[in-house]
């Protein structure tokens, strides 16, 4: 496992150069501090402190936040070129982003065929389509495991992507279509908002079901007192701990631990996503009709 100071100069030369300019003192400000370390042995602890030090010795401007903004910057490039590196299937932070290209592909490939369908069908077909294809991929990644190739796992991606990308682009249409002209921003505006709450909540709440089922299936019988919490915390915790004291099962251990907690984070996306379709298909009109104005409202309202 390399160091700090072998892998994040590789990862940031790899960089585009816009990449390098804005994080690239925070990323030397890493190497003169965690350099020796490796990878897999920093802690959030050990970031936690050099974001304190970072923010108490930048230097004052208006638009500093008082240091805030260099801190918040190095911890931006610590997720960027440190944190990239899969534990389960030991890519490297290039390797990983590399082999999210099919979820992307899929999305942008799912957003155009829906713009297109949207004009012959209306809305909620494609909001249809897009959800059920979105649950059918989701549930072929339930099925995921420790051995399944990047075939298998490139396949879903794309699948979920597709159908992401076929649900969103009509969703945010089909707002922009019951709003007048007039109050198409105000409309565009409950809509980034609604998609921000969702995605902080969905954040929160499937982090806590991955990071509780992930604990759960760690043994932390037989390690010394203090590494049992580390162990027990996150993958990359029990990754440093079985690496430190030489336990490979340990870490086999927790690659299993892992993709199962993500399975049960699957089925649960599914289970929103299935429920996103039946409640459109309930609820939503085949096809929008004309677009109101604002007196039009007015008088609903009324």
């Amino acid at each position: 496992m390399p160091t700090v100071a072998e892998h994040l100069p590789a990862v940031v030369a790899a960089a585009s150069p816009g990449t390098r300019r804005t994080y690239g003192s925070s990323s030397r400000r890493m190497v003169a501090a965690l350099g020796d370390r490796r990878i897999d042995a920093v802690r959030a602890s050990d970031l936690e402190a050099l974001m304190r030090q970072t923010t108490a010795d930048a230097r004052p401007r208006r638009n500093s936040r008082s240091g805030r903004h260099a801190g918040e910057q190095l911890i931006a490039a610590a997720r960027a070129f440190t944190i990239a590196p899969s534990f389960v299937l030991g890519f490297d932070a290039l390797d990983t982003g590399l082999r999210l290209l099919p979820l992307i592909g899929g999305l942008v490939a799912g957003a155009g065929i829906a713009t297109r369908l949207t004009t012959r069908t209306g809305h909620r077909t494609p909001i249809l389509a897009g959800l059920a294809i979105t649950t059918a991929g989701l549930l072929t990644g339930a099925l995921t495991d420790t051995t399944s190739s990047y075939g298998f796992i490139a396949t879903w991606y794309a699948i979920v992507g597709l159908g992401i990308g076929a649900t969103l682009a009509p969703s945010m249409d089909a707002v922009l279509a019951v709003m007048p002209a007039e109050r198409s921003g105000a409309g565009i505006a409950i809509t980034m908002t609604m998609r921000q709450t969702g995605g902080a909540l969905g954040v929160a709440l499937l982090g806590s079901l991955l990071s509780t089922t992930y604990r759960d299936r760690i043994d932390p019988t037989g390690l010394p007192v203090p590494a049992v919490e580390a162990a027990t915390q996150s993958i990359a915790g029990t990754m440093a701990v079985a690496h430190r004291l030489e336990l490979p099962v340990l870490a086999d251990a927790a690659g299993l631990a892992y993709v199962d907690a993500m399975v049960y984070v699957l089925f649960a996306c599914a289970l929103v996503a299935a429920l996103g379709a039946v409640a459109t298909m309930l609820f939503m009109p085949a096809k929008a009709s004309d677009r109101p104005t604002a007196n039009s409202l007015d008088q609903v309202t009324r």
